[in-house]
């Protein structure tokens, strides 16, 4: 009988242990180009670490020696300049998109609004008197 009570007990702790896919591991992976530039890539993906960062190389356009990764399920690029006329172009056409990128801050995070969040605040820390704004963010489904 109290062999019978272990196994159970075994069972059961061995189901709640198991992650749902809700808590799956995830991987995030972000490549950025080093201002000037505004290039990025973000990937993310339940499997693997790789199949994360291969996503992530194959959508940043030109180089991007900035990297990080996190086994978190989000991730974020802001990019701060000088003059936000640059960042009119999600409210309608640009008016000016000459400005350059003066910093990037690379963000990740358990959710998106986690991710966005630390982003924008890696940007704003590295020059003072910059305009910060999230480019893009991807979270693992």
């Amino acid at each position: 009988m109290a062999a019978c009570r272990l196994i159970s007990l075994a069972l059961a702790v061995s189901v709640l242990a198991t992650p749902s896919p809700a808590q799956a591991p995830a991987w995030v992976v972000i490549y950025a180009a080093s201002p000037p530039q505004r290039d990025f890539g973000i990937g993310a993906s339940r499997e693997a670490l790789m199949s994360a960062d291969v996503e992530a190389r194959r959508r940043c356009a030109g180089p991007c020696p900035l990297r990080r990764d996190a086994p978190l399920p989000c991730g974020a690029v802001a990019q701060g300049v000088r003059d936000e006329r640059f960042f009119n172009r999600w409210a309608g056409p640009a008016i000016e998109t000459t400005q350059p990128v003066r910093t990037v801050g690379l963000g990740t995070g358990r959710t998106q609004p986690e991710a966005q969040a630390e982003a924008m605040r890696a940007c704003a820390e590295r020059e003072r008197g910059v305009t910060c704004q999230v480019v893009g963010t991807v979270c693992a489904r």
